[in-house]
């Protein structure tokens, strides 16, 4: 029998053990999969909590159908029929900063007119375009290219929010722009290929 140990059991931990179990079986091989866990619980950033008639999510709550074998996945383990399409009264979103609730800006107006980011950490972000390229043999991580291209303050009131808690500041540090480098999209590489991310934007708009 041959013994393989998975550790860490977040998606991409269970995702792979799950794999292997099915693949060996589809090759006829003894295969012993043991999955480490340092939690109670596995699922790791995934955690949706109900509490008092609403649904909290603590970590990511869906994902692009534009890669199917994320799909895929869903239909061998029977969750096909429990997937919910995202719900446009979700599109507003809101970041607790300084005491309360901002809703986040949807446009140049609404941006202006928000209390969430400052107005020094506004005039930082409206230097973006002159951020310039990252030297190609340098490796960001998150946090280092939107310091370096946002400002401290957008990092900490708009990009942390979106990655993770504050508990997880490790892991958004430590994520580089490589990891993410197969979907094309990534802002790492997007600042490699366009002066500005405004601009970038326009033009994925436009497609």
């Amino acid at each position: 029998m041959k013994k393989v140990i998975v550790v860490g059991g977040g998606i991409s931990g269970l995702a792979t053990a799950y794999l292997l179990q099915k693949k060996a079986r589809a090759a006829k091989v003894d295969l012993e999969v043991t999955l480490l866990e340092q939690e109670r619980r596995v699922g790791g950033k995934i955690w949706s909590i109900k509490e008092e008639g609403y649904l909290c999510e603590w970590g990511p709550n869906g994902f692009l159908d534009s890669k199917p074998q994320t799909l895929d996945l869903c239909r061998d383990l029977g969750a096909a029929a429990h997937l919910l399409r995202s719900n446009d009264n979700a599109r507003k979103r809101f970041i607790y900063a300084d005491g309360m609730l901002h809703q986040l800006p949807e446009n140049g107006p609404a941006f202006l007119k928000s209390k969430l980011i400052s107005w020094p950490g506004k005039l930082r972000l409206a230097l973006e375009p002159f951020a310039g390229k990252p030297p190609l043999e340098v490796d960001e991580t998150l946090a280092e290219f939107a310091r370096r291209r946002l400002g401290d303050e957008a990092l900490r009131k708009l990009i942390g929010p979106m990655v993770g808690k504050k508990e997880e500041e490790g892991d958004r540090r430590r994520k580089s722009g490589c990891q993410c480098r197969r979907t094309g999209r990534h802002p790492h590489l997007v600042s490699r290929r366009h002066s500005d991310l405004d601009r970038y934007s326009g033009g994925k708009a436009r497609q």
